[in-house]
This record gives C-alpha cells, sequence and structure tokens, in this order.
C-alpha cells in the first residue's frame, strides 16, 4: 500500500491490527516532510515554483512523524513489525530484494517503510497547474 503521511497519520492504529493478525503487509508512507502537498497545490500551486515559499504552505504542515519507528511501537518480542526509512534508490532497492525473497525473515511481518521525499515533489501529472496558475 502506497500511502500520504498526512492520510497514514489518520489511520495509523490499524498497524496493530496487521501485527496482532499476523498479516504481513508492506506499507509505503510517502513523507514530504510533513507537507498536505495535493491541497497545497490545489490552494497554492505556485508554491511549487516559487523558491522559496511566499510562506503559502503554513496550514498545510504536518506534526512531523518517525514513521518507521513505529513497527517498534505496535510490533513485539513475539509478534514483529519491520520499519525501514528509505532516503535514496539503493535504499528503495534493498527493500525490494528483500521482499522478493521468500526465504527472508522480513517477510513473515508488516512491514512499514516511510519513502523521504523533497517538501517540494509533487505528481508530475498535475504540472498543469503550476503551468496555468503561476506565469
Amino acid at each position: 500500500m502506497f500511502v500520504g503521511d498526512g492520510s497514514f497519520q489518520e489511520i495509523c492504529q490499524e498497524l496493530s491490527t496487521h501485527v496482532r493478525h499476523h498479516l504481513q503487509p508492506v506499507v509505503f508512507v510517502l513523507d514530504n516532510e510533513g507537507l498536505y502537498g495535493i491541497e497545497q497545490m490545489l490552494v497554492s500551486p505556485c508554491y511549487y515554483k516559487e523558491m522559496p515559499s511566499d510562506g503559502a504552505d503554513f496550514y498545510n504542515v504536518l506534526h512531523p512523524w518517525q514513521y518507521e519507528k513505529l513497527a517498534e511501537v505496535f510490533g513485539s518480542e513475539k509478534d514483529r513489525m519491520h520499519g525501514r526509512e528509505l532516503t535514496t534508490h539503493t535504499d528503495l532497492e534493498s527493500l525490494l530484494l528483500d521482499i522478493a525473497d521468500p526465504s527472508n525473515d522480513i517477510n513473515r511481518a508488516p512491514i512499514l517503510a516511510r519513502v523521504r521525499l523533497d517538501r517540494h515533489d509533487y505528481p508530475r501529472a498535475l504540472q498543469y497547474k503550476i503551468n496555468e496558475k503561476c506565469k
């Protein structure tokens, strides 16, 4: 599952259910430094063009979490969970190789991967909003 950091903060307690029922999902939390990016794009798309920000992002900022450490909170010695922080392509490749190996112990418990993104990252499919509004 891929989920943004803002949405994840609303449903994170479900990790406890995954651990309790011995489910084995892989959850990728897309962490763009705690910014509600899509909402920012809708309200003030020029934020993504102008550097530094004109301050229009003040109401879209989340309290920062260390998502990968939630594995320590929801997991236990008996019922494990794995947390990873991914900051590079190499980190992602390493995790994907681990997941692809059925004999790897990581696949016997839920995995929570925090994907660190830049605050100004946005889906390129929304580039048209910047082009229309920020000339």
